[in-house]
């Protein structure tokens, strides 16, 4: 008999909000850190949107994401 246990890799926005802030301040320019922060929250901001855009309170305006 084998054990099955589910594993959530959804990451926690507030532990990638953290790291693109870090890398946003921090970051070294030659590097792209910057950008690679910048890129975090812009992702996080879509995925944040797409979420929305199911729920049945979602306003029209939102809905319409992409």
């Amino acid at each position: 008999m084998t054990n099955e246990f589910p594993i959530n890799i959804e990451p926690s926005w507030e532990a990638v909000a953290d790291i693109a802030i870090m890398l946003i301040e921090d970051g070294d320019d030659a590097l792209d850190g910057k950008e690679k922060g910048r890129e975090l929250v812009r992702d996080m901001g879509a995925r944040l949107a797409q979420i929305r855009a199911t729920q049945p309170d979602c306003p029209p305006h939102l809905a319409q994401t992409g």
